[in-house]
């Protein structure tokens, strides 16, 4: 066998084809409602809720877990059960991502007012015991439910729909923003700062 034969049939050498080779940058989809990401990404500076790249706030960290919805299920079965079962299967993604200064001033105003709430329900609560009065405990009752809205409309911020192997499906991000990432995929990646 002669020497150039033997040397392109090296079995041990990388493949040249750009088929083999694995893509640098991180595939994102939208599919109008929510947005596909792989499960470690870094979001490009542009606040995820308006879309504005100036004025940004200091980058934040989401970590999300996931289980499928029907192992709640389970909770019939014990509290114990539900949730051995749902640390078992649970699957985790982490997001790196920024927002403006007035979105993030709004989140930090809500989240105030909710635990303020919570400590008037706390507080109406207690008076309502103390003096046996029913027109307070319905008033703790009242500030309870308000809390609990309040509380779940927040929560809202960013939420997942859905985890696998390789990606996360994100709800919360505004259409036209996720239009805007996804046109931009060939300047995304994640050679973000962390």
């Amino acid at each position: 066998m002669s020497n150039a034969v033997a040397q392109s049939l090296n079995p041990y050498e990388a493949p040249k084809s750009s088929d083999l080779l694995a893509t640098g940058v991180a595939q994102i989809v939208y599919d109008g409602k929510t947005l596909m990401i792989p499960k470690d990404y870094t979001f490009p500076p542009i606040c995820l809720k308006t879309g504005a790249t100036t004025d940004l706030a200091q980058q934040k960290t989401r970590k999300f877990s996931w289980f499928p919805p029907l192992v709640v299920l389970l909770i019939f079965f014990g509290l114990i059960v539900f949730l051995i079962v749902a640390v078992c299967v649970s699957k985790k993604g982490e997001i790196r991502f920024q927002v403006t200064n007035e979105v993030a001033r709004k989140r930090r105003k809500a989240l105030l007012r909710n635990w303020c709430l919570a400590l008037l329900t706390v507080a109406l609560g207690g008076l309502a015991i103390a003096a046996q009065s029913g027109p307070l405990g319905i008033a703790a009752a009242i500030c309870f439910l308000l809390t609990l809205g309040f509380s779940i409309a927040a929560g809202q911020f960013l939420s997942v729909k859905r985890i696998d192997k390789t990606h996360i499906w994100l709800l919360g991000i505004p259409g036209d923003v996720a239009r805007t990432l996804v046109a931009q995929q060939g300047q995304i990646g994640t050679a973000y700062p962390r």
